[in-house]
């Protein structure tokens, strides 16, 4: 168990189990991980395909051990479990979106080079990284923001209200950055369902 290995392998002491925010928080990454091994810049979309299908046990198990090594407990191989059958599902169903929506991965977790022009203070400013960068048959930035969330009124309200300040600084970004047309869009995982104020196909 967790416990044990931190307190007698580890040699770490009173060290509490994950709250269930910890272990969204870690599923999260998770899936990140994976999506950024699955969608790497140099695979077309043939390729990305051919790895969701042969090397996804492969990829799944590299991200476990990066960044989700405490799903490996037994107290958490529901979620373990979880995570696996949902992550193949939620990357058939992401690269349907962006073939359907004829778009080419330029990058994931994109940090942007331009952020000394915004500003947040004296000296201060706002840098920032993007999960995926996509562009568009005619050119133009698409930028998708992944959330492990199943709150999907929440980032509905955020659109409708327009109040989704993380997408409006990405596309402030990406449009000096590259200028450019530029679409954001929020992407929850593992439903894919997607919420944004501009223009899609779907």
């Amino acid at each position: 168990p967790l416990d044990y290995v931190c307190t007698y392998n580890a040699k770490i002491e009173d060290v509490a189990l994950p709250s269930v925010d910890d272990v969204n928080r870690t599923m999260g990454n998770v899936a990140h991980r994976i999506i950024e091994k699955v969608f790497r810049e140099e695979y077309t979309a043939t390729e990305q395909k051919r790895v969701i299908e042969e090397d996804y046990d492969k990829i799944f198990e590299q991200a476990i051990d990066e960044v989700g090594l405490a799903l490996r407990g037994l107290e958490f191989k529901v979620n373990y479990n979880t995570l696996y059958a949902s992550m193949r599902t939620s990357l058939r169903d992401l690269w349907e979106v962006i073939v359907n929506e004829e778009l080419t991965v330029e990058s994931c977790e994109y940090k942007f080079n331009s952020s000394h022009w915004l500003q947040a203070g004296e000296n201060v400013t706002i840098g920032s990284r993007v999960d995926m960068l996509l562009k568009d048959k005619f050119g133009g930035k698409v930028i998708f923001d992944f959330k492990w969330s199943a709150k999907s009124k929440k980032y509905k309200s955020l659109i409708a209200d327009d109040r989704a300040l993380q997408l409006a600084i990405y596309k402030h970004l990406a449009q000096k950055e590259f200028g450019c047309n530029v679409r954001t869009a929020y992407v929850l995982l593992p439903s894919v369902e997607i919420f944004t104020a501009d223009r899609f196909n779907e």
